[in-house]
């Protein structure tokens, strides 16, 4: 089994590598949809690493051996659900970039909005619910107080819409 300070040391090399590509993604301001894309390909490949881990892919392998007992399955479980909901914030802020006139495609944007919004906080409370007291869960809750507040901000510009909408509609 690997001592802690190798695990914690591993782990902090990865956090390094993905927030310097997210930094650099962002920087090169590329389109959210490509952005959600690479979070969603983040989000596959600690999932493909958790279950290496937990060698729930056909029984214990040679490398859930090492890391039985330690945190690092829950802690890339908890990444899968973080970067999960990384690429839904994505989506919904790359339906801003799909140009169209018309109404009704404004008003179906705003409820995919909601509905990318809604499964980014879902993503977020199933992180938090793995409950491994790390400073990632606070980290988590931080953002799913942030999700709220977009849940919130999104809701009111759908019901003005709406609102606009029915006016149009009654002239």
């Amino acid at each position: 089994m690997l001592s802690g300070a190798s695990t914690r040391r591993c782990s902090e090399i990865v956090e390094v590598v993905v927030l310097r590509f997210a930094s650099k993604a962002s920087n090169d301001k590329m389109k959210e949809s490509l952005l959600a894309k690479l979070a969603s390909a983040v989000a596959n490949l600690y999932a493909s690493v958790q279950t290496a881990l937990t060698g729930e892919s056909g029984g214990p392998g040679e490398l859930a051996k090492h890391f039985k007992g330690s945190s690092w399955p829950g802690e890339a479980a908890q990444e899968v659900f973080n970067f999960r909901s990384i690429a839904h914030v994505h989506a919904a802020n790359g339906l801003e970039e799909v140009k169209s006139g018309r109404e009704e495609a404004k008003g179906m944007k705003k409820g995919q909005e909601l509905g990318h919004l809604y499964s980014a906080s879902s993503m977020l409370e199933q992180a938090c619910k793995l409950k491994l007291n790390n400073t990632k869960e606070k980290e988590l809750k931080a953002k799913i107080t942030s999700m709220q507040a977009l849940i919130a901000k999104a809701k009111k510009e759908n019901d003005v819409s709406d609102a606009e909408a029915e006016k149009v509609v009654a002239m």
